[in-house]
């Protein structure tokens, strides 16, 4: 028995999986900076929160709103850290569709617990946070 592949057939499989191999690194990407953003609340380090904002940053802490460079963005988090001294940090859900996805969690710290939400999106083919919002529980 023969087997023949016609050219268009064979084309179009390895556009389909080449599509999947794109998509898969897409998701383990945001998986990577999903990690390292629970990592770095886990721990309080700005520093690695910075490494992977976007270059302007919307920082909602408490209700006030702020859209910032990454930098000053860091700061203001600093300053939030400073105040409450992170005891642990779980990623109670998220998501992605297409270019852009979510995470939620819960931070512990000795002064209180807070709900974290952040807004992840695409930029330059990079998954970096565009959004940070704390809340008092």
């Amino acid at each position: 028995m023969k087997c023949t592949l016609k050219p268009e057939n064979m084309k179009s499989k390895i556009m389909a999986v080449t599509w999947m191999f794109l998509l898969l690194a897409t998701v383990a990407y945001s998986q990577d900076v999903v990690q390292e953003t629970s990592n770095a609340f886990r721990t309080g380090d700005t520093a690695k929160l910075v490494q992977v904002m976007s270059d302007k940053v919307q920082i909602i802490l408490n209700g006030q709103q702020q859209q910032l460079a990454k930098d000053a963005a860091g700061k203001k988090l600093s300053d939030f850290f400073s105040r409450n001294k992170p005891a642990s940090f779980s990623v109670i859900h998220q998501s992605q569709k297409g270019t852009s996805g979510y995470m939620i969690g819960q931070l512990k710290t000795q002064s209180g617990d807070f709900r974290v939400h952040c807004l992840i999106a695409s930029n330059a083919n990079k998954n970096k946070i565009t959004q940070i919002r704390i809340e008092k529980l």
